[in-house]
Order: structure tokens, then sequence, then C-alpha cells
């Protein structure tokens, strides 16, 4: 790919349920390196699900690539957040406050925190969803992309 323009993922940038900015869960791996005006190099062997980076624009982005297609953004920088604002540092409490019942909590199978998941009230968007992890206490990472990717705690299934 050539000819990518400005890299459009920045501090401005903001996640949704259904992608990051232009860059929507379900594009092919080269319609989402043009949304984002750069180029993504893999990060794990390439296979059926592969983790990929942008080499332009926002540091602590990384994204699935299942089947060919972007499933979904993890974020590991503060500076990223969902379109309403929740991010990294957040607490748990300020996550229920922001987003009420639509917060589905349940608690680590290692007992260091909680995954709380934002469950769309759109039927549209059933199959998406926004995920805090957290200590605990507050914010450590938070991720969003399509089911079934969007819950998995292990990484990249490589089958």
């Amino acid at each position: 790919i050539s000819d990518l323009g400005v890299a459009t993922l920045d501090a401005a940038s903001s996640v949704s349920t259904v992608g990051i900015d232009q860059i929507m869960f379900g594009m092919t791996v080269h319609d989402a390196q043009v949304a984002a005006g750069s180029r993504f190099t893999p990060v794990t062997p390439i296979g059926n699900c592969y983790l990929v980076t942008p080499d332009d624009g926002q540091a602590g982005l990384t994204f699935w690539v299942v089947a060919g297609t972007v499933e979904r953004v993890d974020v590991d920088t503060r500076t990223i957040t969902t379109r309403s604002g929740a991010g990294i540092g957040n607490t748990e409490d300020r996550i229920r406050e922001m987003f009420g019942e639509r917060i589905h909590t349940t608690p680590l199978p290692d007992g260091s925190g909680n995954l709380l998941a934002y469950v769309p009230k759109d039927v549209a968007d059933a199959t998406y969803r926004v995920m805090f992890l957290t200590n605990g206490v507050q914010v450590i990472r938070l991720w969003a992309g399509r089911l079934p990717w969007a819950e998995e705690l292990g990484g990249c299934p490589s089958s």
C-alpha cells in the first residue's frame, strides 16, 4: 500500500462499540489501513488471527485481524478513550456511573480484578462490545470489538 496520506489515529481518536474513528470492525486490513492513513505491521505471526499495530499515528493501539478483517482494537494508552470519555485510569464506579445497566461485570478467573463489558442496547450493535479490564478498582486496559473476539482474554487464538 502506498500514498496513504496523513495518519488519522491521534490523541483526539475515540473508541466506540463499532470501531475507532473511521476504522470499523469487519473492514478488510487494506480498507482499515486506508482509513487509518497508515500501514499496519504484524506483531504476531500472520495466521487466521494475528495482531497488527499502525506504523504512524497514536501509539498504544493494537488491532486484531481475524480471517482477513479487523475485529478488535486494544487500547494501552490513557490518551485514547471511548466517545463518552471512559478510559484507562477511570474507577469501576465511574464506569458504572457513566453507563449504568449497560455494564455487565465479571470477576477475572485469577482474582486480579474484573472485566466490565459495555453491552449496547441497539439490536444492530448486539454483537459488539467495549471492554474495560480493571485491577478491582480502576481501568488498566480497554478494548472494543465484535464477538467472540471482544470477550477473548487469552490473546489472539492461533487456530
